[in-house]
C-alpha cells in the first residue's frame, strides 16, 4: 500500500512537472539559468531589436515571455528541445518576433500549424536538428515576410510537392546535408517540385544527392548570387546567371575545368576544396573571372602544377583583380611561377602550404615578396634531399648555388672547370707513368739521334 502511494506521488509531481511553465528570466550579462537579454542591430534592417540569447541551457520547453516583454529575437540554440507545438509560444509573442533560431537541439516533430502566428517573422533556423519529415506542405505558408531558411543538417528525406511556394520574399534557403536522394536528383525537376522562388539570392544544397545539372532552369535564377552545391555527384560545373557572386563546388566529381563553364564576370569568391577527381586546371580557365577576389583551391591530391596561365597572361597593366584571398594548401603543388607574384602583392591572405615544394630558382621570388603569407612554417621543401623539410623562406644562397652566380658562379662554368682540371691532372699522371714505368718510351727520348755525315759521328771521332 505504502509503495503504491509513493509511486502515486512521484507520477503526481511528474505530470505537473512537466506541465509546468518555464519563465525566461533575463540578465544583461552571462549568468547560469539565464538569458542574455540586449538590444542588437538587425542585420537586415539596421534597426534595434530586443533580443533574447536562450543558448546552453538545457532547456526542454520554449520558456514563457511575460507579455510585457517585446522580444524580436529569440535564439534558443543549443538546448534540449525534441518538439515543436503551436501551443509552445504564444500568438503575441510569436507576432512580434523577427528572428527565432532553434539549430543545434534536438526536435523530430513538427506540427502542421506550428508557425501560423509569425506573421512577421524574416529569418528561421532549424538546422542540426533531427526533423526526418515536413508534416504539411502547408507548414510555412503563413510566414509570407520570411527572407532566410535554414532546414540543413537534418534527417529530411522528402519534401512536399510546393512546399515554399507560399514564401514569395525567401531570400535565403538552406536544404545541405539532407538525405534528399529518394528525390528527383535533376535539379530542375527538384527546384521545380519544391516550388522555390525565383528571385532567390541565396541558394545552398550541399551533399543533397544533385547529379545533373539542369542548364535552362539555373539561368532562370536571374538575381542569384550565392550557390553552394558542394558534396553532390556532380561532374560538370552549372550555367546559371551571370549574377553569380559565390560559388562552391568542393567535393564533387568535376575532372575538367574551362573557360566557357566559368564565365561568371561578377564572381568574387570561388571555392573548389576537396576535388579528388580533378587532375589540373588549364591555361585560361579562370580567365572570365575578372572580379574574383577570394579563391580556395586546396585538399586536391592530384594538383601538381598550377598553370601560369591560369587566370590568363598577367602582368601590372593587364592583371587588374584584386585578390583579397588566395588559398591552395594541401595540395601537390612542386612549383609555383612568379608569374602569380601579381596576385600575392595584392591579397590580404596567402595560404600555400603543406605542398611538396621543389625548392629551385622559380621559388626564390616568394622571399622578395612582401605578400602575407600565412602558416610561413608549413611552406617547407620537399625536394632536393640538401633543403628538405627546410621553410622556402628561410632559404639562404648556399642552400640554392645555382640560383646565384654572381657568389658561386654558373653551374656551366662551374662543371667546365672542373673538367679541365680533371683532364690536366689525368694528363700528368699519363706523363709521370710513361717516364717512370716504360723503359722504351724512355729511351726514345734520352737517345740521341746522331746524323751519319754528322762531324760528330763516332766514326770521325775514331779517325
Amino acid at each position: 500500500m505504502i509503495r503504491q502511494i509513493f509511486l502515486l506521488i512521484f507520477l503526481w509531481n511528474t505530470v505537473i512537472l512537466s506541465n509546468s511553465e518555464v519563465n525566461l528570466k533575463c540578465s544583461s550579462s552571462r549568468m547560469e539559468g539565464y538569458c542574455l537579454c540586449h538590444i542588437k542591430i538587425d542585420l537586415e534592417t539596421s534597426l534595434p531589436v530586443n533580443a533574447a540569447v536562450c543558448d546552453y541551457l538545457e532547456l526542454e520547453q520554449i520558456p514563457n515571455v511575460a507579455s510585457t516583454e517585446a522580444i524580436n529575437y529569440l535564439d534558443l540554440s543549443h538546448n534540449n528541445l525534441k518538439e515543436l507545438r503551436k501551443d509552445d509560444m504564444s500568438d503575441q509573442l510569436a507576432e512580434i518576433l523577427f528572428t527565432l533560431k532553434l539549430r543545434h537541439n534536438q526536435i523530430t516533430d513538427l506540427d502542421d500549424n506550428v508557425f501560423d502566428a509569425f506573421s512577421n517573422l524574416k529569418s528561421l533556423d532549424l538546422s542540426h536538428n533531427n526533423i526526418k519529415t515536413i508534416p504539411s506542405k502547408n507548414i510555412f505558408s503563413r510566414l509570407e515576410n520570411l527572407h532566410e531558411l535554414d532546414l540543413s543538417f537534418n534527417e529530411l528525406k522528402d519534401f512536399q510537392d510546393d512546399l515554399f511556394n507560399n514564401l514569395k520574399n525567401l531570400r535565403k534557403l538552406d536544404l545541405s546535408y539532407n538525405n534528399l536522394y529518394n528525390i528527383p536528383q535533376d535539379s530542375a525537376a527538384l527546384l521545380e517540385k519544391l516550388g522555390i522562388n525565383e528571385n532567390i539570392l541565396h541558394l545552398a544544397m550541399d551533399n543533397v544527392g544533385i547529379t545533373r545539372i539542369h542548364e535552362k532552369y539555373w539561368i532562370n535564377f536571374k538575381q542569384i548570387k550565392h550557390l553552394s552545391i558542394a558534396d553532390n555527384p556532380l561532374d560538370e560545373i552549372p550555367q546559371t546567371a551571370p549574377s553569380l557572386e559565390y560559388l562552391d563546388i568542393s567535393g564533387t566529381n568535376i575532372t575538367n575545368l574551362h573557360e566557357n563553364y566559368l564565365n561568371y564576370w561578377n564572381l568574387k569568391l570561388l571555392r573548389m576544396s576537396r576535388m579528388n577527381n580533378l587532375v589540373s586546371i588549364p591555361q585560361y580557365a579562370l580567365f572570365n573571372l575578372g572580379n574574383l577576389e577570394e579563391f580556395f583551391l586546396t585538399d586536391s591530391p592530384k594538383i601538381e602544377n598550377l598553370n601560369e596561365f591560369v587566370f590568363g597572361f598577367m602582368d601590372k597593366n593587364t592583371f587588374p583583380r584584386k585578390f583579397r584571398r588566395f588559398d591552395v594548401s594541401r595540395n601537390k603543388l612542386s612549383t609555383l611561377n612568379d608569374t602569380f607574384e601579381y596576385i600575392f602583392e595584392e591579397a590580404e591572405l596567402v595560404d600555400i602550404s603543406f605542398n611538396p615544394w621543389q625548392c629551385n630558382c622559380d621559388l626564390l621570388w616568394l622571399k622578395k615578396t612582401d605578400s602575407p603569407i600565412q602558416r610561413r612554417n608549413d611552406f617547407r621543401c620537399a625536394s632536393p634531399d640538401e633543403v628538405i623539410n627546410k621553410p622556402v623562406l628561410e632559404l639562404q644562397p648556399r642552400d640554392v648555388p645555382n640560383c646565384y652566380p654572381e657568389i658561386y658562379g654558373k653551374k656551366i662554368h662551374q662543371t667546365a672547370l672542373l673538367l679541365l682540371v680533371m683532364l690536366v691532372c689525368a694528363l700528368i699522371v699519363v706523363i709521370i707513368y710513361l717516364c717512370l714505368y716504360s723503359p722504351s718510351w724512355s729511351i726514345k727520348i734520352t737517345r740521341t739521334k746522331v746524323s751519319p755525315d754528322s762531324p760528330y759521328s763516332i766514326n770521325n771521332e775514331q779517325m
